[in-house]
């Protein structure tokens, strides 16, 4: 079902970003694709019509040359949510206070490049290696959005690619994608305790932006979207957190709060969770006082989960699994539908 009621016009986001344009659809008057923040949309992997402008092309600037703070010096209260990454032996925090400013970080670890996104309107955090080919790829903020989330652009060949999807969608890599990394959302303390090793991305001090601020008030509190989606479902509330999964052509969501509802049942603030996705056994943790959701495989290994809201993992996922609580209170029990367990940190 087509979203219509529950989206209201993306002027008021524009003006809140400091942009200069309102929502305009990516089409000409012929519905010719065109030129639109400069950006070509011939042949473009989705409908050029889907393809909406919420600012200006480097409206929102990527951070090119980010720097970081040890845990000890961050000044960050405990609760803050980040995203964590663990990536060639380092543990890197990227404050979602700054990232919702910035919404990509182009960094390395190890030396080898990755890309750091956010999208504020999704609520959803992933993190690429950003090759393609043997090249690495610099990300900026193309203004534009697909199913209301960033489509990000590459400096080299001005390719779109849609963050949700790791995938280019207009441009000379038009149909590459991109290799995920297990990022996790949480809060500062949960990350801090589990990796005291880790640096903290610092807030950039010569912007002018004040990053205690909440760029978007009252929008994650209310249930209406800025921009239309493909495909709307309202047995969720919109912007209720799911964590979501693909593997191969399954994809499968998590809501947070039937993860929560499973541990009080429980009686436990952190369970595991088994499960079964597209033929591999996996496990969902979850910690109730961070209200953080992870997926590993059976060993341990993290996989490349992505919390996001309800709308926005629907969007792109219409026809996805979703596992619910009650489901796992059932007499038969499968691996889909199994009850969680109290786990260690």
């Amino acid at each position: 079902m087509e979203t219509e009621s529950r989206w209201i016009p993306a002027m008021i986001g524009t003006l809140i970003l400091g942009g200069l344009l309102v929502l305009t659809s990516a089409c000409g008057p012929d519905d010719e694709p065109a030129l639109v923040n400069g950006f070509d949309l011939t042949g473009a992997a989705v409908p050029p019509s889907t393809i909406l402008v919420g600012t200006r092309r480097d409206g929102i600037k990527a951070l090119d040359a980010p720097t970081f703070v040890s845990a000890e010096e961050a000044d960050l209260r405990g609760s803050a949510r980040v995203l964590g990454l663990v990536h060639g032996g380092v543990a890197k925090a990227y404050g979602i206070d700054v990232l919702t400013y910035h919404e990509i970080v182009n960094d390395r670890f190890d030396g080898r490049p990755v890309a750091v996104t956010y999208c504020p309107l999704c609520a959803s955090g992933l993190a690429f290696v950003a090759e393609y080919d043997g090249r690495r790829l610099v990300f900026g903020v193309s203004g534009l959005l697909h199913n209301s989330d960033l489509l990000m652009f590459d400096r080299g060949t001005e390719s779109l690619w849609s963050q949700l999807q790791a995938q280019a969608v207009t441009g000379p890599l038009n149909g590459a994608t991109l290799t995920r990394l297990p990022l996790v959302e949480t809060s500062w303390a949960d990350w801090r305790t589990r990796h005291p090793e880790t640096i903290l991305l610092s807030a950039p001090t010569n912007t002018g932006l004040a990053y205690s601020r909440p760029l978007y008030p009252g929008y994650a509190e209310s249930e209406a979207l800025w921009y239309p989606v493909s495909h709307d479902d309202a047995s969720r509330p919109p912007k209720s957190k799911v964590l979501g999964l693909v593997i191969g052509s399954v994809a499968k969501a998590w809501p947070l709060d039937e993860l929560e509802r499973e541990a009080a049942s429980l009686d436990v603030e952190r369970l595991a969770l088994p499960d079964d996705l597209g033929g591999r056994s996996v496990v969902i943790i979850y910690d109730v006082e961070a209200h953080s959701a992870e997926v590993t495989t059976a060993d341990g290994e993290r996989l490349p989960g992505v919390t996001a809201y309800w709308f926005a993992w629907h969007a792109f996922h219409p026809g996805a699994g979703v596992w619910t609580a009650s489901a796992g209170r059932g007499s038969a029990l499968d691996s889909g539908q199994a009850r969680g367990v109290a786990v260690p940190r």
